[in-house]
């Protein structure tokens, strides 16, 4: 078993990682699939920290029925067993983070090198200076942005495509959905309109190249930044765990012997050497020495520690050996208590939140019936080229309406809320 994972057994209260989530949809989805299982009573999950936090209605919770519900909606669950587990996790998600935001800043340079020419093509007209172009010169910088547009559309944008053929398939729909739809009917469109200029009435034909390439690439640029965003609002949080250390010096038989941390036991006695950090809670039985419990109590100067008097796991001994025996372990310490306060903190959810939520949910098909309302409309009553008309209206209204900056604005202003409280 992965050392991260928390047993099969049954639980009162679970956190899983969540992968896969990028719009407030994704995160009703997984709410709603985990509501589901038998026997919760709350389930909360943060679309910043990617975690979920499912509590108990009056009965234990089996950790594989959640992460089976979790998989069946399309994403990927891990369960958290302890702290140091969530710490771990929290650093492998810092490396896919950087990873990913790489990735996309890739892919937005791709899109803006790529994107640049077609939009220059697309507004030839109104750009001072540039001569007018023939119909065959017109129709040949058409044909060059229908070139430039397809890297954009199936590298810049193709995991818009992809994860909006896996919502349709778990009959549902998201932030890819709208992107999808949008810039899909702009570019089949465009495409008609350069390769078979015959299916529309002569002069009324215009492709919309320029429109696909900028509405990807800005929103490819979007999530870039907040990959970016997300990766820094956790640092503090795991600042915090950091200050226990890895392992522990366990006195043993008149030896010593260095043990993990997670392997020390209450009644355990334990050597603090000199300029060590200590392991867990407990209390001094042997030796003399200051220690520095700023990261506690905020005082600057060292106290004092001699038999009798309590330490706390985390802070720093002075140049005195102390042996401690340990009292509080785990997730008991005080450091792991305030974590976890923290990190419950992180990811509650504000009354004001939850309806967000519930609004991002039914944002997205409410936003595709107005589109198809609007397309319908103008064709049958704008003025031509209707179809024109009719098709950039409706893509304006899928591409504008993504309902991301509801879903991420007060999770992120929580979360640097929470990491300044935990700082």
């Amino acid at each position: 078993m992965n050392p991260t994972q928390a047993p099969a057994s049954p639980a009162t209260e679970v956190q899983l990682r969540v992968r896969g989530m990028h719009c407030a949809s994704c995160v009703s989805s997984v709410e709603r699939a985990l509501e589901r299982v038998p026997h919760v009573g709350q389930a909360t999950v943060s679309l910043v920290d990617e975690m979920a936090r499912v509590s108990g209605a009056g009965a234990p919770l089996v950790v594989d029925d959640l992460v089976a519900a979790v998989e069946t909606a399309g994403y990927e669950a891990e369960p958290m067993a302890d702290p140091r587990a969530v710490l771990e996790s929290a650093r492998a998600r810092d490396v896919e983070r950087e990873a990913e935001t790489r990735a996309l800043f890739r892919r937005f340079r791709v899109g803006l090198l790529l994107g640049l020419p077609v939009v220059v093509i697309g507004h030839w007209e109104m750009i001072p200076g540039l001569p007018e172009l023939s119909t065959p010169a017109r129709v040949a910088a058409w044909r060059l942005s229908l070139l430039l547009t397809v890297p954009i559309l199936l590298f810049v944008g193709g995991a818009f495509f992809t994860g909006a053929w896996a919502a349709f398939q778990r009959r549902t729909s998201n932030m890819d959905t709208l992107i999808a739809l949008g810039t899909g009917s702009a570019f089949v469109y465009s495409t008609a309109v350069v390769l078979a200029p015959g299916l529309f009435p002569a002069g009324t034909g215009r492709p919309f190249f320029e429109a696909v390439a900028v509405v990807i690439t800005l929103v490819v640029l979007g999530q870039a930044l907040e990959a970016r965003a997300k990766g820094t609002t956790s640092k503090a949080l795991r600042a915090l765990f950091d200050l226990s250390p890895e392992t522990a010096v366990r006195v043993a038989d008149g030896g010593h012997e260095e043990v993990p941390v997670e392997s020390v036991r209450v009644g355990d006695r334990l050597l603090i050497r000199p300029g060590s950090r200590v392991p867990v809670d407990g209390i001094v039985v042997e030796g003399r020495s200051d220690v520095d419990e700023s990261m506690v109590t905020g005082e600057s100067m060292p106290v004092l520690k001699e038999s009798g008097d309590p330490v706390v796991g985390g802070t720093i001994n002075g140049a005195g050996a102390l042996t401690m025996e340990a009292e509080r372990v785990g997730s008991e310490t005080l450091l792991a208590r305030i974590g976890d306060t923290v990190q419950k903190a992180q990811g509650s959810k504000l009354p004001i939140q939850r309806a967000v939520d519930v609004v991002a949910s039914y944002f997205v098909p409410a936003v595709v019936a107005v589109a198809a309302i609007a397309f319908g409309v103008w064709l049958r009553l704008g003025p031509e080229p209707a179809l024109n008309y009719a098709v950039v209206v409706a893509v304006s209204v899928l591409v504008i309406a993504c309902p991301c900056a509801l879903g991420l604005a007060t999770p992120i202003s929580i979360m640097i809320a929470m990491g300044k409280a935990a700082s």
